[in-house]
């Protein structure tokens, strides 16, 4: 039990020392220091700061999964299912600054593992995008013929949104884009007129 809680003191000690002050700018002795621990102290617990830093990242992808998912678990249509989790997926991303990061960021300034982190959080993403799609593509609510394909690219375009500076400033014009940009994809994948959004005919 000890050893768990030095644990969760040195992830949370690690996540606000990165999201300060970056990756590369963050030593392991910053980390230990800042929790009252000798630097061969924190390695009996990770081995690395790259593994500091997936646990931290990892952890916010958790959190921000758990209350995606509970929006479904929440909300009856389909549709509005897709629409509260696209704009939800927007704001409450953008609330976990190492994910953001791990998207807007080159990967210069970033960690050696996050295209590893980044794979695995579009991954995680995609899947519950298209767990909606499907279900509305089998409900006859959504008219589209690849749910995956349009997963991925809807998320691709969620952190192009995310990557905004422009909007990440300023918080009414980004609730004014993710309402509209959210009408835009339903006028695209509700209907019934026969052409699918990837383009061949139903």
């Amino acid at each position: 039990m000890r050893s768990k809680l030095r644990s969760e003191l040195i992830i949370k000690s690690a996540k606000k020392l990165f999201t300060q002050h970056g990756f590369h700018k963050t030593s392991v002795g910053d980390i230990a220091s800042a929790i009252n621990l000798t630097k061969a102290s924190l390695y009996h617990y990770f081995r690395s700061k790259e593994e500091i830093f997936k646990e931290v990242v990892r952890g916010e992808a958790k959190v921000l999964f758990s209350r995606l998912r509970n929006i479904t678990g929440t909300i009856g249509s389909v549709e509005e299912q897709f629409r509260s989790v696209v704009i939800a997926h927007i704001k409450e991303t953008l609330s976990f600054p190492l994910l953001t990061r791990l998207f807007t960021q080159s990967p210069q300034r970033q960690a050696s593992v996050a295209t590893e982190l980044r794979q695995e959080v579009f991954e995680q993403e995609v899947s519950l995008i298209e767990e909606i799609l499907t279900k509305g593509q089998h409900e006859g609510c959504f008219n589209i013929a690849r749910p995956k394909i349009l997963a991925q690219a809807l998320v691709a375009a969620l952190h192009g949104i995310e990557m905004s500076s422009e909007l990440q400033d300023a918080q009414t014009a980004l609730k004014k884009y993710i309402e509209e940009f959210v009408q835009v994809l339903l006028r695209g994948i509700v209907g019934n007129d026969g052409v699918t959004v990837d383009g061949s005919i139903s």
